[in-house]
């Protein structure tokens, strides 16, 4: 993956997903908790998790919780808002160096 790109935005359909990976790679945000609850009972740290070959070395997964994410522009990079179905914010997350940090509510 080129140094230019910071980050990796997927569609999903059941749930809202910040990877940081320990290969130089971007950091990954799936934006998918508008459909249905098939992660239920998964683990929301997906540390050690390996995706195509690849592991992550940290993030979040939110499963069970139907929503929606607005990205925004800030300074220079970008903030991915989290939010329930009824508008209230989850998580706040940061872009920086090719990695993504979130914060609760």
């Amino acid at each position: 993956m080129p140094k230019r790109v910071h980050v990796m935005m997927t569609g999903h359909h059941h749930l809202f997903q910040v990877l940081n990976y320990r290969e130089d790679l971007p950091a990954q945000i799936t934006i998918g908790h508008g459909g249905d609850y098939l992660n239920s009972g998964r683990s929301s740290d997906p540390a050690g998790m390996v995706v195509n070959g690849m592991t992550v070395d940290s993030g979040l997964n939110e499963v069970g919780q139907f929503g929606y994410a607005l990205i925004e522009p800030a300074k220079g990079t970008w903030v991915v808002t989290n939010y329930d179905i009824d508008g209230r914010p989850r998580h706040h997350c940061g872009l920086k160096n090719r990695k993504v940090s979130c914060i609760k509510g």
